[in-house]
């Protein structure tokens, strides 16, 4: 009888045992787990309003805009302010989950494409859960990083976003918060020189909805 309880015990134990590793990772950082995922839900819904600033060779130019996104579709307006400081889009882009683009400059239509690297992590983006994440928590805990797709993403302490970097092709967005942890400023560079420079007067994350381009 005692071999029996024994062997109950050994069973027990060794079940003990294998859930604690399994789920170790959940245990040891639950609120960093918790963080992680709320900042993953952000970047799948968001509207931001802001200024836009975009170099390109010789040329800078810089535009108020509005940028909408949901799991379905992204929508970019590049606005100029008219007469009583009402605004008409100049620059209008569409994306749809996949991020096929269509655009236009005023009245023209605009050709933009987009590598397969980048429609990999807006697919990926678009998808995530912390918990597909398991096997990237140690690294994403212990260094605020995750590698998905050939990017490079890096956290702060609370799992903000604070930098997506894809070193083969040179690009790198840096992300900047304000005191209160809200998202400021976003700065895209290509083999190291400034492109767009992004800064953010208005964000929100509820009931978001994109309208399709009509023209």
């Amino acid at each position: 009888m005692a071999k029996k309880y024994r062997l109950y015990f050994l069973l027990v134990i060794s079940l003990l045992l294998f859930a604690c590793t399994a789920i170790k990772p959940v245990i040891k950082h639950p609120q960093k787990v918790l963080q992680l995922n709320r900042e993953l839900q952000r970047w799948k819904t968001f509207q931001m309003e802001g200024i836009i600033e975009v170099s390109y060779k010789m040329f800078v130019f810089r535009k108020n805009f509005i940028i909408s996104k949901n799991e379905d579709a992204l929508r970019a307006d590049l606005l100029d302010t008219g007469i009583f400081g009402l605004s008409a889009s100049s620059i209008s882009v569409y994306a749809d989950s996949s991020l096929n683009i269509k655009g236009y400059i005023g009245k023209k239509s605009l050709e933009i494409s987009v590598n397969e690297e980048s429609k990999k992590l807006y697919s990926w983006l678009n998808h995530s859960e912390a918990d597909s994440l398991k096997n990237q928590y140690d690294n994403i805990m212990n260094n605020n990083m995750l590698e998905i797709q050939g990017w490079t993403l890096k956290t702060n302490s609370a799992m903000r976003l604070v930098s997506v970097i894809h070193e083969k092709n040179k690009i790198k967005a840096e992300l900047f918060y304000n005191f209160k942890d809200e998202l400021e400023k976003i700065i895209f560079t290509e083999n190291g020189s400034e492109i767009c420079n992004i800064r953010i007067d208005k964000i929100s994350y509820n009931n978001i909805t994109v309208q399709k381009l009509k023209r």
